[in-house]
């Protein structure tokens, strides 16, 4: 279930702007958190980008994050992976992707900062 109010906004041109949704779902042993990156135009929404995860589920002692990082000027977010177990922490799935103003949607970028 999202929130169905964007906890952020932010004008990108006349036309085109960024929210962010959230959703989350909470037991006895496990809890799950996104939130979504959402391109609209004049006010629709068009495309979304998960760009932020937490899950932790007790049974099974298994914890990760998806982290986010958002460039406005750039028109860019990036997105890294970080799975913890009772010894470490191991940071993957590095993504960057672009706010295409011309196709409105978001498109992975492909180079030096995608998928490690």
């Amino acid at each position: 279930m999202f929130t169905g109010t964007p906890t952020a906004v932010y004008v990108l041109n006349d036309t085109h702007s960024l929210s962010f949704d959230m959703r989350r779902t909470k037991t006895e042993t496990e809890e799950h958190i996104e939130a979504y990156a959402k391109i609209s135009v004049n006010n629709l929404p068009v495309d979304s980008l998960l760009c932020y995860e937490h899950y932790n589920n007790a049974d099974t002692l298994s914890y990760y994050e998806q982290l986010y990082y958002i460039s406005i000027p750039l028109l860019k977010v990036c997105t890294v992976r970080i799975t913890y177990d009772e010894d470490s922490a191991e940071a993957d799935s590095i993504n960057e992707f672009s706010v295409d103003l011309k196709s409105d949607c978001f498109k992975k970028c492909v180079g030096k900062a995608a998928n490690s």
